[in-house]
């Protein structure tokens, strides 16, 4: 790197550094991956799957927002900055796969969001090497967020996550029958009252 690409990585990881903690460790990657290894099922103790390990990633940064703890207008920015970056992450991605963009035109766009022109042949580079993977960032989050919107009520925070993590990276249409199990199972407890 020379003395500009440095500066511009530092002012970019300075912009960015509380969207990239609760992205890579808590509540992210790093808390995800503690609540798997305390799984009692050996085997689900091993099952990494992009598509809820991205997503669960990409949900937490989402956690900022929606708790308040960005405070600044700039904060704010800087989120919905990601959520487009993502956003031509996965048209570049499907794009690139499917033939219906070329390099030249998935480099245009990803300038677009503001990503270096020294990084950006690097990016194109590591998206071809695992086609597919850059989508499970915003279908994963998407699948979670549909899930909470369907059953957080009455669940809160804590139960709501606590169901979603507690059986490993499985696939979302088994959570989401894990789900639906613990809201019948808190309406009878409401019954039996």
């Amino acid at each position: 790197y020379n003395k500009d690409q440095e500066k511009n990585l530092f002012q970019q990881f300075h912009r960015e550094y509380k969207f990239l903690t609760a992205h890579e460790s808590i509540p992210g990657h790093h808390y995800l991956d503690s609540v798997r290894r305390r799984l009692r099922n050996s085997i689900r103790r091993q099952i990494e799957s992009p598509l809820f390990y991205e997503g669960w990633a990409t949900y937490a940064e989402s956690l900022l927002l929606s708790s308040d703890y960005l405070k600044r207008p700039e904060e704010k920015i800087v989120y919905y900055k990601r959520r487009l970056w993502r956003s031509a992450r996965c048209q570049i991605d499907a794009g690139l796969l499917s033939g219906n963009l070329n390099r030249e035109s998935a480099e245009r766009l990803l300038m677009e969001t503001g990503v270096l022109n020294k990084e950006v042949e690097k990016e194109i580079s590591r998206y071809l090497l695992n086609p597919g993977y850059q989508i499970c960032y915003s279908l994963g989050y998407q699948k979670i967020k549909k899930l909470k919107k369907k059953y957080y009520s009455g669940m809160g925070d804590r139960k709501f996550h606590s169901v979603l993590l507690e059986g490993g990276e499985i696939p979302f249409h088994f959570i989401e029958k894990k789900m639906e199990q613990t809201k019948e199972s808190s309406r009878d407890q409401l019954y039996d009252m």
